[in-house]
């Protein structure tokens, strides 16, 4: 009996050692490539770095933050570029119900030259994409002038008051295939059953889809928002490609003045402590997804 119990033991700990080592390159990637990069990131919020080393200078650069105008700013736009994601969201209801109706389903080929056309922008990078609207915008400037003489026409992207919005309308064509594959996905999850039961119980399509597709589709909606609002404290390639952050700072992010922080004015320190105050936000936007979503729906 004993022996059985010894070789029960001792397969028990060769299969956690078998487990571990099957684990262990990937806690090392994580460690080297995320843990690693985070607690320096951290230690740099302490520092000015300057050679021939270093300079310690204690919470100097958070109470920079507290008196940045330019923080701000970018802080303000950002959650601008967040009010736009949650557009995107709704605007990526009507092709998703398009896509998924009896219509589109009946004419296969029209269904995928429309699918084609809503995800062709997320197959394009924001290289090309910025280089294209900013060419057609000065195209569309040009022609404006030479529409009337003596007038001085100039691109939405140079203006201050339209320099945000012009991005922000832009980002949500650009994210709109991505918002409508999730959307599919959720429609495509929910039991015909449902919709059967509802017809036969005389709800209106209008009905159906306010008591019967929008609380199904409530765990993929609050998946959307939330990510949505972490994307858009990570647009950065937006904002390089389209304004470059201007006019002055008016249309850039968060990460955007991060970035020129750490690259331009060559202020590591200072960068990293944004750095801190973007990864705060988006763990806190992170664990409210968490509770809602895996709490509640899971």
């Amino acid at each position: 009996m004993k022996s059985k119990e010894e070789r029960g033991k001792r397969m028990r700990l060769r299969e956690a050692r078998d487990a571990f080592l099957l684990i262990l390159p990937f806690f090392v990637l994580v460690s080297i490539f995320s843990i690693y990069p985070v607690y320096q990131g951290i230690n740099l919020c302490f520092y000015k770095v300057m050679l021939p080393e270093d300079k310690y200078i204690g919470l100097r650069n958070f109470e920079r933050l507290r008196t940045d105008n330019v923080l701000t700013l970018t802080l303000q736009n950002t959650v601008y570029y967040g009010l736009f994601q949650m557009l995107g969201i709704v605007l990526a209801i009507l092709p998703a119900l398009l896509v998924n109706s009896i219509i589109m389903q009946a004419r296969p080929r029209l269904r995928w030259l429309f699918q084609a056309a809503v995800l062709l922008p997320m197959v394009i990078g924001w290289v090309t994409l910025g280089m294209a609207w900013n060419w057609m915008f000065l195209i569309g400037a040009g022609a404006l002038a030479a529409g009337r003489p003596g007038a001085v026409t100039v691109s939405p992207l140079a203006r201050i008051e339209t320099a945000l919005p012009t991005v922000g309308l832009i980002l949500i064509w650009a994210i709109l295939g991505y918002n409508t594959i999730l959307f599919l996905a959720g429609l495509r999850s929910i039991p015909k059953v449902m919709y059967e039961a509802a017809q036969i119980d005389g709800a209106t399509n209008w009905q159906a889809f306010r008591y019967v597709t929008l609380p199904a589709m409530k765990p993929m909606l609050t998946f959307m928002i939330v990510t949505g609002f972490i994307g858009a404290f990570q647009v950065f390639d937006p904002v390089a490609t389209l304004t470059n952050g201007g006019p002055g700072w008016y249309s850039a992010s968060i990460v955007f003045y991060m970035v020129r922080q750490a690259w331009y004015a060559l202020d590591y320190g200072y960068a990293a402590a944004i750095g801190l105050v973007v990864l705060t936000i988006v763990f806190t936007l992170s664990l409210i997804q968490f509770r809602i979503i895996y709490k509640r729906y899971v």
